[in-house]
């Protein structure tokens, strides 16, 4: 944590929140800008900091919904203006206080969030540099170059949705999507919508005609790869498989468990 506030840059605002069966957070009024003197206050409270023992996941969390919820609020922040608000949820263990149940917590902070929060997880390896892990981790979203890249698809999409939303795009990350063309389309049309660094509305069409295993892969130059048909259905396989687990992990019913967990079993014939 020490080197992640050591590299903010002094446009940036920033909270801390600690937590165990209570919260605390560290500047009740909102997120701070990054300038030195505030850098290193931040680095004093994090050595003082000690482990109690319990983990509200789900306190912390709404805690730090409301704090990005208010400072996207002040002017000249958040998304409006081209600004990326991130929450860097970082725990050691699972919930043993307050709401214990993970679909439930989900649940709450997505309403907090308006449903947008898009998260991620990595796993930090106790085994390892956990320092290095962690400076590893804020490297990858440390350049925010996207914000709300939406991606729209016209000319026979099947078995996907028809467009794709990104809420971030990163310096160094990678944006992929994949889906099955309507047998016999030629032409798969592309449009891109997003807004950059400054707020500036973006906006690209780019047409890709249809290509079998023996031709190039879309938009690839050089040599055809042997076998690329094969790794692309695979690709949209795990893509898919991901979003169906992920739904059927969300899911509160029984018949909307059942009927994800068939869909996955047939994908998983095919």
């Amino acid at each position: 944590m020490s080197v992640i506030l050591g590299n903010l840059p002094a446009s940036d605002y920033f909270n801390i929140i600690s937590f165990s069966d209570t919260v605390s957070v560290w500047k009740a009024r909102g997120s701070i800008q990054a300038t030195i003197q505030n850098v290193h206050s931040a680095k004093d409270y994090l050595g003082h900091m000690e482990a109690a023992g319990w983990t509200d996941i789900n306190a912390a969390l709404l805690a730090a919904a409301s704090v990005l919820n208010h400072s996207n609020q002040e002017p000249g922040r958040g998304p409006s203006v081209g600004r990326i608000t991130l929450i860097i949820f970082l725990t050691d263990g699972e919930p043993t206080a307050g709401v214990t149940t993970p679909s439930v917590i989900l649940s709450n902070i997505r309403q907090a969030l308006d449903n947008r929060n898009q998260g991620a997880a990595w796993r930090i390896y106790e085994d390892t540099n956990t320092a290095l892990q962690l400076e590893g981790l804020y490297e990858e979203i440390s350049m925010p170059l996207l914000v709300d890249v939406h991606l729209d698809y016209l000319g026979g999409l099947i078995g996907a949705s028809p467009w794709a939303f990104f809420p971030n795009y990163f310096g160094g990350s990678e944006l992929v999507v994949a889906g099955q063309v309507q047998p016999g389309e030629q032409e798969l049309d592309i449009y891109l919508a997003t807004r950059g660094p400054r707020g500036q509305l973006l906006v690209a069409h780019h047409s890709e005609v249809a290509t079998n295993s023996s031709q190039k892969v879309f938009g690839c130059p050089g040599k055809p790869a042997p076998n690329v048909a094969h790794f692309i259905c695979c690709l949209w396989a795990d893509i898919t498989f991901g979003e169906l687990l992920e739904a059927h992990f969300q899911a509160h019913d029984a018949s909307t468990h059942n009927l994800l967990a068939t869909k996955v079993l047939n994908l998983s014939f095919e």
